[in-house]
């Protein structure tokens, strides 16, 4: 997939500064360029004289719909401070507030609130300056038209005036210099304001979704990309950035782990389609590049599995990958026993797992007649890889059986596989195992449910590293 555009909600956020830039621009002009020597003062006061009692176009339509609103619409008719207010305080609130709750209460798979709040007291906002916007456009661009001569600024009024129109009240009140444009900074920038403050959010969550996090001095930096599409190849490219100096890390400067500089390992929101992934080093543009074809139209999250030369440190970063999907199917993980996945069976241990405590998974992979494997080929230098992604897709869990790790490419592990695992946050978890039997790749999916410490105030700061276990929280 090319990675020539920026991700498409950059592009609509910066549109949307753009068009809140634009629109104050036009509705500015008649009193800003007068003021510096463009266009006539006297201008602008004959063509408000002589808006002040037009109504036509779109401009009335919609002064109309507001005086219909029962209690208030009278109120925000009369325009002045109470429309301006009202049009600024659901804008901008509304929008944070919309913004908070995305980010801290919604959940894929339920209603988004946050965005309907967002888009909703936008929307609101904007109708309730749109005479005052309308009618001001009228104004502005008619004034722009008369620099060009008094006949295009006729020609210019008349199709503005059927079209965008007037609704007076909301003109005839404003004067000129900065006296003039006052009200519109009330009216006006009370609705355009919100308009532009979204676009900017936009961008900057665009950008976001671009830099993942940052552990032990490590940062993950990617390069722009389209958002991803089900069944289309994906390719990520991405830096890791030493928070110190600020330099891109090459492979020299990443140990070698589990015959591997770097695994990325990437799942969806309904943490169903997970892939295990070997990103190579473009040395020419100084970045890791790895693909993957998502099966599923939902969010995915990319997990960075590394470890620092010099420190010895295991790093997990994470970072969301841009899509056009706001709507996700949540995560059904139901805990089992029993698993299967191709010609391989699982069966559990029936221990449960314990936030803060040392548990010991037991796997027994079998053949679908229940025989035990005795043939497990090397899989990325162990016999096995287990990885856990919580029900939130914030927490990972990836750990290797205990035992004896295969010394060839011809070695052969036994299916009873003992997995040491001290989890890091309770709820249910969506485990992969992940095998490769008769030269082909298994991966069995299953469910546990992590029980919470046995006491509430005993809990215990987690190990980075435990018998080739490495947790992560983003």
């Amino acid at each position: 997939m090319p990675h020539q555009h920026e991700h498409s909600k950059s592009n609509l956020g910066k549109a949307l500064q753009w068009g809140a830039l634009g629109l104050g621009s036009v509705i500015a002009a008649p009193y800003v360029l007068p003021m510096l020597g463009i266009g006539n003062m006297d201008t602008t006061q004959r063509l408000l004289g002589s808006c002040g009692s037009g109504f036509s176009g779109m401009a009335a339509a919609a002064d109309s719909a507001i005086q219909s609103i029962p209690l208030i619409g009278p109120s925000l008719h009369a325009g002045g401070l109470t429309g301006a207010i009202s049009a600024g305080v659901i804008g901008i609130g509304g929008l944070l507030l919309g913004r908070y709750i995305e980010n801290h209460y919604d959940r894929p798979g339920h209603i988004p609130w946050g965005k309907v709040i967002r888009y909703a007291s936008l929307a609101t906002s904007l109708l309730i300056a749109l005479p005052s916007i309308l009618s001001s456009l009228t104004v502005g661009l008619t004034f722009l038209a008369s620099l060009g001569g008094i006949a295009m600024a006729s020609h210019a009024f008349g199709g503005l005036y059927r079209s965008l129109g007037l609704a007076g009240t909301n003109v005839v009140a404003a004067g000129a210099g900065f006296s003039g444009i006052l009200p519109h900074l009330f009216t006006c920038g009370s609705a355009i304001l919100p308009l532009g403050l979204r676009g900017w959010l936009m961008s900057k969550q665009s950008a976001a979704e671009l830099e993942g996090s940052e552990m032990a001095g490590v940062r993950m930096q990617m390069a722009p990309m389209d958002p991803i599409v089900a069944g289309e190849p994906c390719e990520l490219r991405f830096q890791l950035i030493d928070t110190k100096s600020g330099k891109a890390l090459t492979p020299d400067a990443l140990a070698t782990l589990h015959t591997k500089k770097l695994h990325t390992m990437v799942v969806d929101a309904s943490l169903s389609d997970y892939h295990h992934l070997h990103p190579q080093y473009d040395a020419a543009q100084q970045m890791f590049t790895c693909s993957f074809t998502p099966k599923l139209a939902q969010p995915y999250t990319a997990w960075h599995d590394l470890m620092r030369a010099e420190t010895k440190e295991q790093i997990h970063l994470r970072n969301a990958l841009p899509t056009n999907y706001s709507t996700s199917l949540p995560p059904t993980i139901l805990p089992l026993r029993h698993a299967a996945a191709q010609d391989v069976q699982i069966n559990l241990s029936a221990t449960p797992l314990r936030v803060g405590s040392e548990s010991i998974l037991s796997i027994d992979a079998s053949d679908r007649q229940g025989n035990i494997l005795t043939d497990l080929e090397p899989v990325m230098g162990a016999y096995a890889h287990l990885v856990g992604f919580s029900q939130d897709g914030k927490h990972l869990i990836h750990c290797h059986p205990m035992g004896d790790e295969p010394d060839s490419p011809n070695a052969r592990g036994n299916g009873k596989l003992q997995f040491h695992i001290t989890p890091e946050v309770a709820g249910n978890t969506k485990f992969f195992l992940q095998i490769q039997h008769h030269g082909k790749e298994v991966i069995v999916p299953f469910g546990q449910h992590i029980l919470p410490p046995a006491k509430f105030t005993d809990r215990v700061s987690m190990p980075a590293q435990t018998h080739g276990m490495a947790m992560h929280r983003g």
